[in-house]
């Protein structure tokens, strides 16, 4: 019986290992690798880019590009890579601020902006660039 027992748990630990394990593992990642272009840009463009975008952006604060982000605007560096604790953006979207209206951004939505920053908000490739329709 006590074979049975050891070649069961054997068993078991090979399928968590082989499984379970590379699922966590791959989650991890997909957080940590999220870029401006593929994760960030779509909802800036859904939600900001009409205000904060174009030739003149309110408060001189671009949100079309990742350069623009990080410039920052009047307010001064909307965020500080690293850290959305200290970055302004997430201070106005998460108090509600910020997008102005009855359309907010959802938990969702902050919570990726918040893993972006903190993973020192990084573009999914160098110089990404969103592209607002003139018909906003």
């Amino acid at each position: 019986m006590s074979t049975l027992r050891h070649w069961i748990k054997r068993f078991l630990w090979a399928t968590i290992g082989t499984f379970v394990l590379p699922l966590s593992l791959g989650a991890q990642k997909d957080v940590a690798s999220a870029g401006f272009e593929r994760d960030i840009a779509p909802i800036f463009r859904e939600n900001c880019a009409m205000c904060h975008g174009g030739p003149t952006p309110q408060a001189e604060l671009d949100l079309t590009s990742e350069q623009g982000v990080l410039k920052g605007g009047k307010s001064g560096k909307a965020i500080v890579a690293g850290s959305s604790a200290r970055s302004l953006l997430i201070e106005k979207i998460a108090s509600g601020t910020m997008p102005p209206g009855k359309n907010k951004l959802d938990e969702g939505a902050v919570t990726l902006i918040r893993r972006w920053i903190d993973a020192g908000a990084r573009a999914s490739s160098a110089g990404s660039k969103l592209y607002v329709s003139e018909s906003l």
